[in-house]
């Protein structure tokens, strides 16, 4: 049996992989590339958001099966009728470990095989397993609490205070400590490079995964990040101006950009090059790079000044009559909103008023695929409700349509916020995923990149162990890739 580490790389396809191996033929990612097992997946989930493909990977069915289709929701009965990999793999007497991944809070009620388990950014406490490793947690969670469609250059004082004083235990490298440093003076010279604060606090977590992971050497392990991924949805139309037929951006700003998803590729390159050092010590693991799903261009001409956000949550809902104590707001990805009411009435109460929101003089071309001018509502069960406002570049009116009658935005708690990089939706999701196989004891020549459904990786996975699929999951004919 081999061990395997399934590193989570969101969204990103074979276009940005062989790109980046072109422009970098000496890096970690072309020597993987070289020697391992390649396959295009593709994605079989009807809503490809990160937060259902994920789930399907992880279990093996498609998003019509396991029903997740957002943050917040009860899990129980799913996780009954589908377990996540993790799941199925320790009870069979293995040990894992999970590492942000998606859907993974709270911790697992049987810890007999977990060797640790760190829940995804979206969790709603700091509970880890160990425990030594909350205060890393409780500062992750904050940070990007704080940092949604911008980056927030403040730091939680009480939060990194514990952060800080936990580092001996939590593995933080000295070379990471010193590239942030570096990184915070540069971004004082170059206000833009704020930004890229979303992959050096990916460096953080991922020197705390390979504490773990070294500590432990459980027999399963995931790693996810998505700090590549929100930088192809900024910036590809800086990367491949080519692909538009209408491009709105300026030169300064393709310049500005261009480099991106680049410079964000050789963090994780970095990343990469620790785990085939490890390997390479411990031939027993493989290295699973996994996707779920990709992205392409959309459009160029949707340059962002603005963009519409509930800014004041409290004063949203009073407008329903509903006070704080009815509900419980739920962390969720910017600028969806996800709450629990506290009775089925008030729930019923919101969700029919809901329905007479729309916003007012909205150019189209200014909203996400598949949006329209309404506030978007959807029911996920249990009385949790997401909502989103359409995602609107430059609102050029701050009213906002209530029973055919107009009133101000503000008085919703609905406001129109400056975006720092003025960058619109440029890359958006696409079914076509990427994976790459690496095993250190028997690489191989390179080979055609197989296409298979995402739904197959589980089945792979779980084929590696000996442990027979579920009747529930998709079939494979790859069976197991490395012997």
């Amino acid at each position: 049996m081999n061990k395997i580490i399934l590193f989570e790389l969101n969204e990103v396809p074979w276009r940005i992989l062989n790109d980046y191996i072109e422009k970098h033929p000496d890096s970690a990612l072309a020597t993987v590339n070289a020697s391992a097992k390649r396959f295009e997946t593709i994605s079989e989930d009807k809503e490809l958001s990160p937060w259902v493909t994920w789930p399907s990977v992880h279990r093996g069915v498609p998003d019509r099966d396991h029903t997740i289709s957002n943050f917040g929701q009860h899990l129980n009965e799913i996780d009954a009728a589908y377990p996540p990999l993790w799941e199925i793999i320790s009870k069979h007497a293995n040990s894992v470990g999970v590492f942000g991944s998606l859907h993974t809070h709270p911790l697992p009620d049987d810890l007999t095989h977990c060797a640790f388990h760190i829940p995804d950014i979206f969790a709603a406490g700091q509970e880890c397993f160990p425990s030594s490793v909350e205060p890393y947690q409780q500062w992750n969670l904050r940070m990007s609490r704080n940092s949604a469609r911008n980056v927030s250059t403040k730091l939680p004082f009480q939060e990194t205070l514990k952060f800080l004083g936990s580092l001996p235990n939590l593995g933080i490298r000295p070379q990471t400590a010193v590239e942030i440093g570096r990184h915070i003076l540069d971004e004082r010279k170059t206000r833009w490079k704020v930004t890229r604060r979303r992959t050096q606090q990916v460096l953080i977590a991922f020197d705390v995964f390979m504490k773990q992971l070294q500590n432990s050497r459980p027999a399963f392990t995931t790693f996810f990040t998505n700090h590549v991924a929100s930088t192809m949805h900024r910036y590809w139309a800086a990367r491949f101006p080519g692909d538009y037929d209408e491009f709105g951006y300026s030169d300064e700003w393709q310049t500005t950009h261009r480099h991106e998803i680049e410079w964000t590729l050789s963090k994780f390159d970095e990343m990469l090059k620790r785990l085939v050092e490890f390997t390479s010590k411990n031939t027993e693991f493989q290295i699973w790079i996994v996707s779920s799903m990709g992205q392409a261009a959309t459009q160029a001409k949707n340059a962002a000044l603005t963009q519409l956000y509930i800014d004041d949550f409290d004063k949203f809902m009073s407008f329903f009559n509903i006070s704080s104590e009815q509900y419980i707001r739920k962390p969720a990805m910017a600028p969806r909103i996800i709450v629990k009411f506290n009775s089925n009435s008030t729930a019923s109460r919101f969700q029919s008023l809901s329905k007479n929101i729309r916003f007012s003089n909205v150019r189209n071309d200014s909203l996400a695929p598949g949006e329209n001018t309404h506030l978007q509502i959807k029911n996920l069960g249990h009385n949790v409700f997401m909502i989103r406002v359409p995602v609107i570049q430059n609102h050029n009116d701050n009213t906002i349509a209530v029973n055919d009658s107009e009133m101000e935005m503000q008085k919703l708690g609905i406001r129109d916020v400056n975006i720092t990089d003025l960058s619109g939706q440029t890359a958006y999701h696409i079914p076509q995923g990427s994976v790459m196989i690496y095993s250190p004891k028997q690489q191989c020549r390179t080979t055609p990149i197989e296409t298979i459904s995402a739904l197959e990786i589980a089945p792979m996975v779980l084929n590696n162990y000996n442990i027979p699929a579920p009747s529930y999951m998709a079939k494979t004919t790859v069976g197991t890739v490395f012997p």
